[in-house]
């Protein structure tokens, strides 16, 4: 009855986690303005160059003294970390084989690049590079967590580690 009630919770969970996820990243943003054909707006909403929108984020928050800027970099650096942490404790306990963390990397990386992409796509959303390796890093803090000894001890005892 125990390890029911434990995979009842960690389902609900997962779907809260999946359903503000949802939210957070397509159905609170407005898509952006065409101003062109929908493939240059595409191609314009693409940032490759690694840690080139982390360097201007850390400048805002050192050297603006604008509120609203300060408060956007903020924001956007910790929602990219901290956004994804829950995925890092999730996975694991969810699907046994994620506990190893070559497939937890791979899937994570698969999820957030199609996240990244879909964002794109839809205008929704700048494909960045950054983000990638930021929500990617907030992942892996909580797989860490979920790795750490008394942590994984404590989500068995109370069942929310189907194995």
């Amino acid at each position: 009855m125990r390890e029911r009630t434990g995979r009842i919770i960690l389902y609900v969970a997962a779907a809260c986690y999946a359903a503000l996820m949802l939210y957070f990243l397509f159905l609170q943003r407005r898509p952006m303005k065409v101003h062109e054909s929908y493939w240059i707006n595409v191609k314009e909403n693409i940032s490759l160059q690694v840690f080139d929108t982390v360097k201007l984020l850390v400048r805002l928050l050192r050297d603006s003294n604008n509120e609203y800027l300060i408060r956007f970099a903020f924001l956007n650096m910790t929602g990219n970390l901290l956004l994804f942490v829950p995925m890092g404790v999730l996975l694991p306990c969810i699907w046994p084989w994620q506990s190893k963390f070559i497939g937890f990397f791979a899937t994570s990386f698969l999820i957030i690049l199609c996240i990244e992409t879909l964002q794109t796509l839809t205008l929704l959303g700048i494909g960045d590079i950054d983000d990638i390796i930021l929500n990617l890093s907030g992942a892996l803090a909580g797989y860490g967590i979920w790795r750490i000894g008394p942590v994984n001890r404590l989500l068995r005892r109370l069942r929310l580690v189907l194995t």
